[in-house]
C-alpha cells in the first residue's frame, strides 16, 4: 500500500524531492532507482536483501528524477540482471554518477 501511495505522490508533486540513487551490493550488483529519501530506501532494501548495501551516490533532481532514472535504465539495459539491478563495471558506476551529477535541477 505504501509503494502505491508513494507513486501517486510522485505524480502529484512536481516540486517534491526526488532523489535518483545508485546503491551497490556486496555481490557487485548496482541498483539505479529514485526515492524521496535515499537513506530510508537503503535501510528498506538492506532489510529485504540479506547482503551488505552501500549508497554510492544520490542527488535530488525534483521533477527530472523520473526522466533521468528511465534514461539510465535505457542506457544500461544490456547489463540489467533483474528489476532495477544491474551488473555494472567500475567505469559504468563512475559514468552513472557523472550523468546524475551533470543534471541541473
Amino acid at each position: 500500500m505504501r509503494a502505491r501511495a508513494t507513486i501517486g505522490y510522485f505524480r502529484r508533486q512536481k516540486t517534491i524531492k526526488c532523489f535518483v540513487y545508485l546503491i551497490r551490493s556486496s555481490e557487485g550488483l548496482c541498483k539505479i532507482g529514485r526515492t524521496i529519501d535515499p537513506q530510508d530506501r537503503l535501510k528498506t532494501l538492506q532489510l529485504n536483501t540479506g547482503v551488505a548495501l552501500t549508497l554510492e551516490y544520490s542527488k535530488d533532481l525534483r521533477s527530472k528524477g523520473k526522466r533521468v532514472e528511465k534514461e539510465l535504465h535505457r542506457l544500461y539495459a544490456e547489463k540489467k540482471i533483474r528489476g532495477e539491478w544491474f551488473a555494472l563495471e567500475a567505469t559504468d558506476v563512475e559514468a552513472v554518477k557523472a550523468y546524475i551529477k551533470a543534471v541541473k535541477r
